[in-house]
């Protein structure tokens, strides 16, 4: 194969997918095998649909177009062997490798792969902190660290649990993108402290001797004076002193008379000392951070084990071990597959521990004669912040000796399918002809933008029309922030109405640089009546009705939970189905909050009982009673059922579907208590990707995304308001680095960028290279992210740039454009019409006839669910639903002679939790299971006649948190404690939920003896909990 080694540089609207598509097709031809041994990677699973249903497409329309059999045969084959058409995301090619080696890697089958971890991170910080009671070490040295933030930085008083969650984020962010360990230093933090008490002394006693010096004050200059009185009682005066950085003569005035050889003997010993204790202090945050980094480690380590869980950035690392332990062919032998040819998307965000793991494949391959073929454009990495290295599209190239120089083949396309003619004229002209400063900044990133890298020419038999673009000043009478959103809003709202006129609300994008700028956009639009769509408006969480049913199920785990009951009767499901208004319920909740006779213990929940109690009894009293025993996909469906969500709020349908498919997946990991959903509702939530429902296509409505959402994405017509963004959250960082001292890699960071350590010319060298690469860096990302930006328009483009920015924003943009507008408003090209103007509508409304009843409605809803319970999991459910169905018998069960009834109490049972149809299967199967559970002597005793015996007994714990026992059994000397399972999870993963049972119990009973067992229902296994 000639080109079996082949780079393309496509910049954007260049076509990548379809290169890639036509390569895998190619490929085909040439043997219908290459099928399952052809690996496409793409970063995400939209692209990875995209580019299967684009080679698919390809395929027929030469099969129709061309009448071309063999592409008619090879449709035919994809779709009979679909199961090899292996176009995947990089992490799901490696969760499928951790699978296969998971006993290799210490994993056990059922290890789940995280891909959002920070609700466990932060699970682990939290129980790092309450470790520290019982942990002397971490005691002391969490101790030594607070003392010395207090001395150092002067606080008593911060965020304590922020600060050592940044601790630790920091050292992680550096260790994947360094792919290293920091190992620890061999000496402890707080001898780092000892050592700078003993040179703010010897820096005082030395300052003092200067100051005793005849004629002192009159000979050095005024100001380094005054520095040298503070600096006797703070060290920092002195260091960040401009004085401390000149040589001995540039101190002292023209005509001084003091003793010169006395006076530099001790300002040159002064700054030997400061310099050292400047040193001590770059790396004293780290010192500490990577000791208690490393108890972190091991806390989060355990949490993975009990979870059994395992991140995705661990496995990246961990995979390596792997590639050395094994042959590649047994590697292919494992995972029963072999690839022969390896296609890569976006190369450009592929991170070091990624390409370690590919890269060994890819080898193999091309020193077998397969092949190898990536495409990518440097212009487009804007994820370097998560360890896309860019570097890599390069070295790639480089790379791999087993392919001959003469065979590799570098190409850069120059066409752009996307964009009008103006456009694309526009965008040459704009990043061909980069500033001098800007180039400057990026160093040798720059080359990426050279013409040849940049220009491209526009395709007229796709895109035959020339775009328009509009440049805008903003002009305020002041630098002020708010001032200037404010006119950047008018001038937005006035273009977007301007726009609508010619193109759909669906046809226009906004583009943002941060998520505050986002969420600023949606307030403006949406007062102003323009219909929006914003990756945080489709987020279920958003949605009021899904915050009514997340209310309501804590108030069922908790009933004593009254701001959950509040946020329940305030819900616009239930104010409108029980037509009271959200008025009168927070009247009547503040009215109790102020009422003499509401005591502590009188909650909301049973004073609504009381007044409102035919309101209780046909909407709330049939969730309070049966919470436990129905599952909680079906109690959650028989929520909605019951309020009539989906007939008074049709709009709100996507959310529930999507709330239903999101219990349905936690029922699948056996997830099916509501105290266990709500930890993982809470996990998600505060992840970078929260649960959220699909963007609708054909949405009427102006979308609202940032510049890294937009990413491989086009639209008629884009505008970018804000030509500028915060640097504060940079600036918080520009002066760290990571850099090699005494022998180990230690994060440092500079009290400013110009003071380094000049008593070690060689670390001062290390860190003012490391400083620099980070700027070359964020230069290059920030010119990268106007670029992707700027090339998603298709026909039109609409920048505003203000006129003045405040110190604290980057101006790298507006220095880029500044160039292109000289009067108040500059355009090129000429408007044109989009596909046609539609009015604005509730664009996620699903259209629900006046006909369509409850159960139709509520059959749509679980569709999705139902079939793949059908073909799935229909086993699984019918087992748990089983379990619950014995529970509830066992819960009427006073004693054993209940059992003489026994037919009438599951028939009760299978009413309150069953359908109809159902009754008949599960009632001769509920029969077996209770009779062979009465055959078991342990059981014999607890239900024995004249026991004094809890049933589902509600009771408090010390935090006020509300818990049911199945079954407490009461003898003179013994209390015996017994809970119910119904689901497939070990034993020893209830352990700590029977020990808080237990705990109660003591706290209620202390002195008596507690003894504690599982009844796992499925099963008939009896296990007492030690």
């Amino acid at each position: 194969m000639k080109d079996r080694f082949k780079k393309i540089l496509a910049s954007a609207g260049g076509g990548k997918t379809h290169q890639l598509s036509e390569r895998y097709i190619k490929l085909l031809k040439q043997n219908k095998e290459n099928l399952k041994r052809t690996l496409a990677i793409t970063f995400t699973n939209k692209a990875a649909t995209e580019m299967k249903e684009r080679i698919l497409t390809l395929l027929k329309e030469d099969a129709l177009v061309a009448e071309n059999k063999h592409s008619k045969k090879l449709v035919e084959w994809i779709l009979y062997n679909f199961s090899d058409f292996s176009v995947k995301t990089i992490d799901s090619f490696i969760n499928k490798l951790v699978k296969v080696f998971s006993i290799e890697l210490g994993l056990s089958p059922q290890t789940e792969l995280i891909f959002e971890t920070r609700y466990y991170k932060e699970y682990a910080i939290s129980k790092l902190i309450e470790d520290v009671k019982d942990n002397k070490k971490l005691q002391k040295l969490i101790t030594e660290f607070l003392i010395s933030m207090i001395e150092h930085k002067g606080k008593t008083y911060w965020g304590f649990k922020d600060i050592i969650m940044n601790g630790m984020q920091e050292i992680e962010e550096y260790e994947n993108k360094l792919n290293q360990v920091f190992p620890l230093p061999s000496h402890e933090a707080s001898e780092t402290d000892m050592i700078m008490i003993k040179l703010r002394r010897r820096a005082k006693d030395t300052i003092t001797e200067i100051l005793k010096l005849q004629g002192v004050k009159q000979d050095i200059h005024k100001n380094f004076f005054k520095k040298l009185k503070k600096g006797t009682t703070n060290i920092n005066e002195i260091l960040n002193s401009a004085y401390i950085k000149r040589d001995c003569d540039s101190i002292l005035k023209k005509n001084a008379t003091l003793n010169k050889d006395s006076f530099c003997n001790l300002f040159n010993k002064l700054k030997n000392i400061v310099f050292k204790y400047y040193v001590h202090k770059i790396f004293r945050n780290h010192n500490y951070h990577i000791h208690i980094y490393h108890d972190y480690k091991e806390i989060l380590e355990e949490i993975k084990r009990e979870e059994r869980i395992r991140f995705i950035e661990d496995i990246n690392s961990e995979l390596k071990s792997l590639f050395y332990e094994f042959d590649i062919p047994f590697i292919y032998y494992r995972i029963g597959e072999r690839y022969d040819h390896f296609l890569i998307d976006e190369f450009q965000d592929t991170s070091r521990s990624q390409w370690k793991n590919l890269e060994p494949l890819i080898e193999n391959s091309l020193s077998e004669g397969g092949s190898f073929f990536f495409v990518g454009d440097p212009k487009q990495a804007i994820y370097q912040w998560r360890g896309g290295d860019v570097e890599l599209f390069d070295e790639a190239f480089s790379s791999f000796s087993c392919v001959d120089a003469r065979d590799k083949i570098n190409e850069v396309v120059d066409i752009n399918y996307r964009s009008g003619s103006e456009i694309v004229r526009f965008n040459n002209e704009v990043f061909s002809n980069l500033p001098d400063v800007m180039k400057e900044k990026m160093g040798e990133k720059a080359n990426y933008y050279i013409e040849k890298n940049v220009k491209q020419e526009h395709y007229p038999q796709i895109n035959n029309f020339k775009g328009y673009i509009s440049l805008k000043k903003i002009k305020t009478d002041s630098k002020n922030k708010e001032d200037l959103e404010k006119a950047i809003k008018t001038e937005l709202i006035n273009t977007i109405h301007k726009i609508k006129k010619r193109f759909a609300n669906n046809e226009i994008s906004i583009l943002v640089r941060t998520n505050k700028q986002g969420k600023s956009v949606v307030d403006c639009l949406t007062t102003e009546n323009i219909s929006v769509i914003s990756n945080e408006s489709l987020y279920l969480s958003s949605n009021t009705n899904i915050k009514g049913l997340i209310s309501f199920l804590k108030f069922l785990q908790h009933p004593i939970d009254d701001l959950a009951f509040f946020g329940f009767v305030t819900s616009p499901f239930f104010t409108k189905e029980t037509k009271k208004s959200f008025k009168e319920m927070q009247r009547w909740v503040e009215g109790k909050s102020f009422d003499k006779k509401f005591q502590p213990h009188n909650y909301l929940y049973v004073l609504f009982r009381e007044e409102y109690n035919i309101i209780w009894e046909h909407y709330i009293q049939k969730f309070f009673r049966n919470v436990g025993f129905l599952p909680l996909y079906d109690l959650i469906n028989e929520v909605i059922k019951t309020f009539k969500i989906p007939e008074n709020f049709p709009q709100s349908n996507p959310f529930l579907e999507g709330f239903l498919e999101f219990v349905h997946n936690l029922e699948k990991k056996s997830i099916t208590s509501i105290e266990l959903m709500m930890n993982e509702w809470e996990r998600i939530e505060s992840s970078v990707n929260p649960p959220s429902i699909l963007l609708p296509e054909s949405a009427e409505a102006v979308r609202v995304m940032t510049i890294h959402c937009a990413k491989g994405l086009e639209f008629p017509v884009v505008i970018l308001p804000f030509l500028y963004f915060s640097t504060w959250e940079k600036a918080k960082r520009r002066n760290e680095f990571v850099v090699e001292y005494e022998g180990i890699k230690r994060i440092g960071k500079l009290d400013k960028k110009e003071l380094l350590p000049e008593n070690d010319p060689e670390l001062s060298k290390r860190i003012e290279n490391a400083i620099e690469k980070r700027e070359r860096d964020n230069s290059f990302e920030e010119v990268n992210n106007l670029y992707v930006a700027m090339t998603r328009a298709e026909k039109e483009l609409h920048i505003f740039i203000p006129d003045e920015i405040s110190s604290n924003y980057s101006k790298g943009w507006q220095l880029i454009l500044k160039d292109f507008i000289e009067e108040e408003e500059k355009s090129y090209g000429i408007p044109e019409k989009g596909t046609g103007i539609k009015e604005d509508i509730e664009f996620l409304q699903i259209k629900t006839a006046g006909k369509e009843s409850i159960s139709e409605i509520e059959s749509r809803l679980i569709l999705k669910r139902n079939d793949i319970d059908s073909i799935i999991n229909k086993k699984r459910k019918e087992a748990l639903k089983l379990g619950d169905i014995a529970h509830r018998v066992l819960y009427y069960i006073r004693d054993i002679d209940d059992m003489a009834d026994i037919e009438n109490i599951i028939d009760r049972s299978l009413n309150e939790i069953v359908l109809p149809m159902e009754r008949k299967i599960f009632k001769e199967k509920t029969n077996s299971i209770i009779r062979k559970l009465f055959e078991l002597e342990d059981i014999k005793e607890w239900f024995t006649p004249g026991l004094n015996v809890w049933k589902e007994k509600e009771m408090v714990d010390r935090n006020g948190n509300l818990h049911r026992f199945d079954r407490v059994v009461f003898k003179k000397d013994m209390i015996t404690l017994i809970d119910y399972k119904t689901g497939d999870e070990p034993v020893s993963s209830y352990k700590k939920q029977i020990e808080t049972y237990k705990g109660i119990l003591m706290d209620y009973f202390p002195g008596r003896n507690i003894e504690s067992y599982i009844i796992q229902l499925s099963t008939r296994e009896v296990v007492k909990i030690e």
